[in-house]
């Protein structure tokens, strides 16, 4: 017997739709209509759903939560009890769950047929590993579809009206806003926007660090991290992960009631929390999370010049979007009340599972056209960007262009795939991987050729396809996660010496240090080629000190990262001279790089003018201000063109340098 299901594969739940007797269904997960998307691995034993969740307080660093906000990122992994899970893996555990329930429920069922849904804002790379996810769970993906159009479809299709919807959805991690036409069975998506990394979680995190304030101020103890709570590190963590989970219960009470209280019997040393949080302390504390969503609902309309009254229907989805300040200011922005009267949590799935029976219903007629998220294509000389596949453009589609060499008698060709709208520096856009073209044609530089090929298929993933038109050489790759691994990159590589300069004072103490820590372990460990580059580390507070002159030994670099320690105020002035000292220890072979990072301010004009001789030394500067408490001018005056990032947090950080080190692969 064959079924055929809709998955919702939420950061937060997951949520199962079928067609049962002409109604739509939900799977049933120990009764209810929701799994967690959470997976708890003990004496070496997966455990995912409302039974991991309960346990979590219990096995805090046998937890996994919100894997969904990591999927596709290489970087991203968890070790627990000698095993290391991926975010794909984690995908693959919480759907083998829904595999093994379909089957406890109906024993004849001997294949299933999937439609996953997925967040508009993902990349191709995200896609792809799901469709590996769910292939690896023992399901046939019929397709993979983005969750907007899943959540119009459910929405639109009884309607029977021509109509432009306005599609909110705001899961666990994810953040989507979509504006799609609607004629017949004909789902068009017109625009698209959003962040990948904006979802529930953000405000489950405001309200933690409410909870965390108060008990500092009510027991004296600082529960930000481990090392200033002054407790056994298994109770720490225990009591840690109970706050994440009461946490998630306030905002969810929240959106139903204005006040709630927030009460834990024996959270550490006898300790009773109890507290209370007003729905206007909550808005208060999230206006940077609520802020963003504003800008980008206002952002879709008016990058895409569409007003208010071109949207005949706004649709709210996802658990978040029951935040009252959000509807209340969908209703102010469009003057009408958004429409919220299907669930919510269950629309997206009941989309998909309305394509995934449509073979067997009048809903046969459906046709999708969707649109590109992000502009696809290839990296050209001078680290410019030559988009082939440009955003928002329907899929599937196939688009070639040409390209020739730029030296005389060139013997092979680097195709590096990038995904982004930066056309003027490609390392502001993602790297996606690459491949060599090998025995092209033997002549002067412009003479031979090129024709590459992009291929997006009808679930997005992308196919790269090089030739030579002149020799018929060609290479072809489906290109995928494992592509962005430096072996598919031709080794003609600039070395670099790098400068890794590190604010320890009193500010970064705790989580942000430790976060800054793994970062820097992580750049060494994963993403520079330390056969080719060398690594250097200082430390800056009030005075700066070399931890580590340039090396290409791991080990000595991760010792180094680790004895990284707090104190003092902050002068990013010794920094950068401490750094500049730190160059003329070794003979000047390679490129020279400086990668500040600060979570704070300092005197500008000995900073900017110890900035100004490195860089005509002919050193690059990158300044990497974290959090709001950094002066923001001095960072850009600082860094060489286009070099300063600023990021809300510091566990961006990992990202931010990733982003630098692809920066360093040259042709």
């Amino acid at each position: 017997m064959r079924l055929e299901i809709g998955i919702d594969l939420g950061t937060t739940n997951t949520v199962v739709s079928f067609l049962k007797n002409g109604a739509l269904e939900q799977l049933k997960f120990r009764n209810k209509d929701n799994l967690p998307s959470t997976m708890l691995f003990v004496d070496q034993k997966v455990t995912i759903g409302d039974i991991a969740k309960r346990k979590s307080a219990l096995y805090p660093n046998n937890y996994i939560k919100s894997s969904k906000t990591f999927m596709g990122d290489i970087l991203k992994s968890w070790e627990i009890e000698g095993k290391i899970f991926t975010p794909t893996n984690v995908a693959t555990e919480i759907l083998k769950e829904i595999n093994k329930n379909i089957k406890k429920t109906d024993p004849s069922i001997s294949e299933v047929r999937a439609v996953i849904t997925v967040p508009a804002y993902f990349t191709s790379t995200q896609i792809d590993e799901t469709k590996k996810a769910g292939e690896a769970a023992g399901f046939i993906i019929e397709r993979i579809i983005t969750e907007p159009v899943a959540a119009a479809i459910a929405y639109g299709i009884d309607d029977q009206v021509d109509q432009t919807l306005f599609i909110i959805d705001i899961g666990g991690g994810t953040f989507d806003t979509s504006i799609l036409e609607v004629k017949g069975s004909n789902f068009n998506t017109l625009a698209i926007d959003g962040d990948s990394k904006l979802g529930g979680d953000d405000f489950d995190n405001h309200i933690l660090d409410a909870i965390l304030k108060f008990i500092r101020k009510d027991q004296g103890v600082n529960l930000s991290s481990y090392d200033k709570s002054d407790l056994d590190e298994d109770e720490y963590r225990k009591a840690y992960q109970a706050l994440i989970n009461k946490a998630e219960d306030v905002k969810i009470e929240l959106s139903e009631f204005k006040s709630v209280s927030i009460e834990i019997a024996n959270l550490f040393s006898g300790y009773n929390l109890s507290m209370s949080m007003t729905r206007d302390e909550f808005e208060q504390i999230s206006a940077i999370s609520i802020e963003k969503i504003k800008r980008t609902i206002q952002k879709t309309m008016t990058d895409n010049d569409f007003s208010p009254e071109d949207i005949d229907k706004v649709v709210l989805v996802g658990g978040s979007s029951k935040i009252p300040v959000v509807r209340e200011f969908v209703t102010e922005l469009f003057n009408t009340q958004p429409y919220s009267d299907k669930p919510l949590d269950k629309l997206v799935a009941m989309g998909a599972a309305i394509i995934a029976h449509q073979s067997d219903t009048v809903q046969s007629k459906i046709e999708i056209n969707d649109i590109i998220s992000h502009s696809l294509g290839i990296e050209i000389v001078d680290d410019r960007f030559s988009p082939i596949l440009v955003k928002n453009s329907k899929y599937p589609v196939s688009k070639s262009q040409m390209y020739t060499t730029v030296s005389d008698f060139q013997q092979h060709l680097d195709v590096n795939v990038f995904e982004g709208e930066d056309e003027n520096d490609v390392t502001k856009n993602s790297f996606y991987g690459g491949f060599t073209l090998s025995d092209i044609e033997q002549a002067y530089a412009g003479s031979p050729q090129i024709e590459v090929t992009f291929e997006f298929d009808i679930n997005r993933i992308l196919k790269v396809t090089a030739r030579d038109l002149n020799t018929n050489s060609k290479h072809s790759e489906k290109i995928d996660i494992d592509k962005t691994q430096k072996k598919n990159i031709t080794p003609e590589v600039q070395p670099f010496d790098i400068a890794l300069v590190i604010d320890v004072s009193y500010s970064m103490n705790g989580y942000p240090l430790q976060k800054a820590k793994e970062a820097c372990q992580s750049m060494v460990a994963d993403m520079i080629d330390l056969n080719v580059h060398r690594i250097g580390l200082v430390e800056f507070e009030s005075h700066a000190s070399t931890l580590s002159y340039l090396s290409q030994d791991k080990h000595r670099l991760d010792e180094a990262i680790s004895s990284l320690y707090c104190k003092g105020g902050t002068d990013i002035r010794d920094g950068l001279r401490v750094a500049e000292e730190l160059f003329k220890t070794r003979e000047k072979m390679n490129k020279e790089l400086v990668i500040l990072v600060t979570d704070g301010d300092s005197p500008e004009v000995p900073a900017i003018r110890q900035a100004e001789k490195i860089k005509q030394l002919g050193m690059r500067i990158v300044s990497i201000g974290v959090g709001h408490g950094v002066n923001e001018r001095l960072l850009r005056n600082i860094a060489t063109s286009d070099d300063y990032y600023q990021i809300d947090t510091v566990d961006k950080l990992q990202e931010i340098f990733h982003h630098i080190s692809c920066s360093l692969q040259a042709i």
